[in-house]
């Protein structure tokens, strides 16, 4: 799911400036690209893994957060711990007293948001971790989580969280499944919301909870829980979706991750949760053009060669 990058034939005659063609349909050309034996001596030669690699990770002692995982503000760094004492192989998250849209779905006001999160690097992908929260979210509005990220004001979650809604005052663990979309600048349309909490199943009661984020298609997401783990193939229960557009209109990814917030209550490290067997999963890229848009190939004078797209690449 690249952004804003595309490669194409270029001209750069001597004492000229460069002349690059338009980018349109399958652009071909002389390009020397760096040879590697395979992929899997690039992360040797450099900082993390490749830009498609799937995540398969433990948070084992010893190891720290993998570079190419990111936070969406500035972190706070004791909100993070990779195998803490008692918690071998996973990652210790201290919540924050922001949630993910903070005060607007805009600003922080310079506090932190205890996120952690990669990109969606595959048109189709599947993004789950355990959660371990038991005993360990106690008050309300204490939330632990997976998201499917724009920004801010573009983003749909599912968690984990202690909510009053049996009638009770008391608030007990539910699998919550909320999002927000308020682009309507963008799409006059599109102003979005939706909060909706389950009881926390009776068989997830004391467990780890796999909470899970998959672009089922090429225009929707599915949000599911279910029992976390050993078992990599676990039953999942959908508890929401959301169109892609709802996150951003043309579609071109998002980023992926676990957060913990106490949803403006309590202040900074309300409470601590545990992230564990973090996983991300390829599962395949679409690359489609329209039907009556062929393919444009260029040769390496810069001449177009094959079926022209006259109107596509003017």
């Amino acid at each position: 799911m690249g952004r804003e990058a595309v490669s194409t034939p270029v001209q750069w005659l001597e004492g000229e400036f460069p002349t690059y063609m338009n980018v349109c349909g399958v652009m071909t050309g002389d390009f020397q690209l760096p040879q590697t034996p395979s992929p899997s001596t690039v992360p040797e030669e450099g900082e993390g893994g490749l830009s498609e690699a799937n995540d398969a990770i433990n948070f084992e002692p010893g190891s720290t957060i993998p570079s190419h995982l990111f936070h969406w503000r500035l972190p706070v760094r004791k909100n993070y711990a990779v195998s803490p004492k008692d918690h071998a192989n996973s990652l210790r998250l201290r919540s924050s007293v922001l949630n993910l849209t903070s005060f607007d779905g805009d600003s922080t006001r310079g506090l932190g948001q205890t996120f952690l999160a990669r990109r969606q690097a595959h048109s189709l992908f599947r993004f789950s971790v355990d959660v371990e929260c038991d005993g360990l979210l106690t008050r309300e509005e204490n939330e632990v989580g997976v998201t499917a990220l724009q920004d801010q004001a573009q983003h749909f979650d599912i968690s984990v969280a202690m909510l009053k809604t049996n009638g009770s005052g008391e608030a007990t663990p539910h699998i919550r499944f909320r999002g927000i979309a308020t682009r309507t600048y963008v799409l006059t349309e599109r102003w979005n919301y939706v909060d909706e909490a389950f009881p926390l199943p009776s068989e997830l009661m004391s467990q780890k909870v796999r909470l899970q984020v998959e672009a089922v298609n090429t225009t929707h997401y599915g949000f599911s829980a279910g029992l976390g783990g050993d078992n990599e193939d676990a039953d999942m229960k959908v508890y929401g979706w959301t169109r892609g557009n709802y996150l951003i209109p043309y579609y071109s990814g998002v980023v992926v991750g676990a957060y913990a917030t106490s949803n403006g209550k309590f202040g900074e490290g309300a409470f601590s949760a545990y992230v564990s067997r973090w996983r991300y999963t390829g599962i395949e890229q679409v690359r489609e053009l329209p039907p009556d848009q062929l393919p444009v190939y260029w040769d390496t004078g810069n001449n177009a060669i094959g079926v022209p797209l006259t109107d596509a690449c003017s």
